[in-house]
């Protein structure tokens, strides 16, 4: 967790928990360009899509929520919620790159960083 929380504030963003009274959380939360983004860490072999990830995306209007879990292979849960193994979070992973998830049609669209001048 702390290695994600350093990439995202190397931009400056304040990260922040989340959680409802009713149980629902996102273990990272910020803002960048007037958009919500949020990360929530598994330790799970195959993470599946949770009613705390599906009221966490709607309730912050998330534009897109990782979840992050000690497996090998990156897969979405659907539109706005992707897996990634924490073995492929690294300074340019996946926080500032675009592309297509190997093996699925559907298109993934990162969080682009920019640095600071």
């Amino acid at each position: 967790m702390e290695c994600v929380a350093r990439i995202i504030q190397k931009d400056g963003h304040p990260i922040y928990f989340w959680r409802t009274h009713e149980g629902a959380e996102v273990d990272l939360f910020w803002q960048k360009s007037g958009k919500n983004w949020g990360v929530e860490f598994k330790f799970m072999d195959a993470p599946r899509r949770t009613k705390s990830m599906q009221s966490a995306v709607q309730d912050l209007e998330l534009e897109h929520l990782w979840v992050i879990y000690p497996g090998d292979q990156a897969f979405s849960l659907d539109d706005k919620i992707t897996t990634l193994p924490l073995s492929l979070i690294t300074e340019e992973y996946p926080f500032r790159k675009t592309g297509k998830l190997i093996g699925s049609k559907a298109k993934i669209t990162y969080m682009e960083f920019s640095k600071r001048s």
